[in-house]
């Protein structure tokens, strides 16, 4: 007997409904956004109206071609990369030079050396992390299908969530309500997860950050059940996850850890030390706690990855010294919080290299990366990643600021409520992208968390200036 389908919802929203997040593009100047997409509109109606995630559903499905010139002018593309104009210039020919067509993921997926076509992705995750993922998938669909809806995305909404008016939930082109109160209800509820995807079905499942992101139970379940997990096998979250179980595999690697971190380095000292509050460390001994160098620790960080077969996104953790030292912590085996970081500084979009590596699209195939590391963007040759002359060359400093709702006065306790107004607006080295929009707001259940900002400069001094 068949199994049913879950209460999948088609979000269907009325023609006057528009929902936009100010943020300017790093591939254009705002005036170039507004042309740009006025002659795409113009010149195909049935090609996804822009790079932008307004809506539920495309501008044909709204019955909006009476207002697309006054609509285009408005809309603001989703961002992931260098925010510079100039770098977007050289994208575009990039594209451009392209001599070949992509009509589908299963086409991609051939062309690219692929093994798994993913053309529907469950979000098992809300807020931010959610709106992140489907703005930055959706500006590699546009990339490379001209179509943003090549991938189409499930999310799981509370009822909390659909009170809240989240923007995750306008953005999604199905959703399916499931129970609220504490996420083990439901974005961290791994059998939970795991029904919907099965029962929609998707062929990929992304967990972002937080809720069940570091539970190894849903890679693990999800690949018994042949479904994609959009981050690293369960064998390796399983060593890297745990802190004490990293630092084990980090000293079995060879990458010192400091005595702190449960590295098993020894200094001698006397009782009347403990009284005193003081412990002396030999500069020898101290020496062997730490990596030299950035490259140092990027190696240490591969390294380390490679031992568990690590595969996908994933943070490595260093404290780090102002004389240009590192100190192993942890590996986050997930994407970051603050991952458009190094979006920015690497151009380098993340949650799109995450689906292509989960459709099995060699990393030295994915465009991205081959211009991270200088080789062409379409070609096929390998990249040694282990050759120091294939050394990628990131470009600038960022610095990014947090938005939450908290209660200075509480202790910065989490807060709750409906946001009144919202007006933020990019330029061309300073975006953000937010949760919520006015007549949204936050829950008891939510993240703190509604927002996030980002400026790009030269240096330090450029980005906080």
């Amino acid at each position: 007997m068949e199994e049913a389908t879950p209460n999948l919802k088609t979000l269907d929203l009325s023609p006057h409904s528009r929902f936009i997040i100010g943020s300017v593009s790093e591939d254009n100047s705002e005036d170039e956004i507004g042309s740009m997409l006025k002659g795409d509109l113009l010149e195909d109606k049935e090609r996804s109206s822009s790079p932008a995630s307004i809506s539920s559903d495309t501008i044909s499905d709204m019955g909006l071609s009476s207002c697309q010139e006054n609509l285009a002018l408005q809309m603001r593309p989703s961002m992931s990369g260098l925010h510079l104009v100039k770098q977007g210039r050289e994208r575009k020919k990039i594209d451009l030079q392209r001599d070949f067509t992509v009509a589908s993921p299963a086409e991609f997926v051939t062309r690219f050396g692929g093994n798994k076509v993913i053309e529907k992705v469950l979000i098992a995750n809300n807020g931010i992390a959610a709106v992140k993922c489907m703005r930055s998938i959706r500006r590699w669909s546009y990339e490379m299908f001209r179509n943003e809806r090549a991938i189409r995305f499930v999310v799981m909404v509370t009822p909390e969530d659909l009170k809240a008016n989240a923007e995750y939930i306008k953005m999604a082109d199905h959703y399916v309500p499931v129970p609220g109160g504490p996420n083990n209800n439901n974005y961290a509820n791994v059998e939970l997860i795991l029904d919907i995807a099965k029962r929609i079905p998707v062929q990929a499942v992304w967990a972002g950050w937080g809720h069940a992101s570091e539970n190894p139970k849903l890679p693990e379940l999800l690949h018994k059940n042949g479904i994609a997990f959009m981050g690293p096998p369960s064998q390796a979250m399983w060593a890297l996850g745990d802190k004490i179980a990293s630092s084990i595999v980090a000293q079995t690697a060879g990458i010192p850890t400091l005595p702190w971190s449960g590295s098993g380095l020894k200094v001698d000292w006397q009782e009347s030390d403990l009284k005193k509050g003081i412990l002396n460390v030999p500069q020898e001994v101290y020496e062997k706690g730490y990596v030299k160098d950035v490259d140092d620790g990027l190696k240490c960080a591969v390294k380390l990855a490679k031992m568990v077969g690590y595969v996908s996104a994933g943070t490595v953790e260093y404290l780090y010294s102002q004389d240009g030292s590192f100190y192993f912590l942890e590996l986050n085996p997930r994407l970051q919080v603050e991952h458009p970081c190094t979006e920015m500084v690497a151009d380098v979009n993340l949650p799109a290299a995450q689906l292509q590596i989960a459709m099995g699209i060699p990393l030295h195939r994915i465009k991205d990366i081959r211009m991270l590391y200088g080789f062409t963007a379409w070609g096929d040759t390998p990249i040694d990643f282990d050759n120091s002359l294939n050394a990628p060359c990131p470009r600038g400093h960022v610095i990014a600021a947090r938005i939450t709702s908290e209660n200075p006065d509480e202790g910065f306790k989490p807060s709750s409520g409906t946001v009144q107004e919202l007006n933020f607006r990019s330029n061309k080295n300073v975006w953000g992208y937010f949760s919520v929009a006015a007549a949204g707001g936050l829950h008891e259940f939510a993240d703190s968390q509604f927002g996030h900002c980002f400026s790009w400069g030269e240096n330090r001094e450029e980005a906080i200036s």
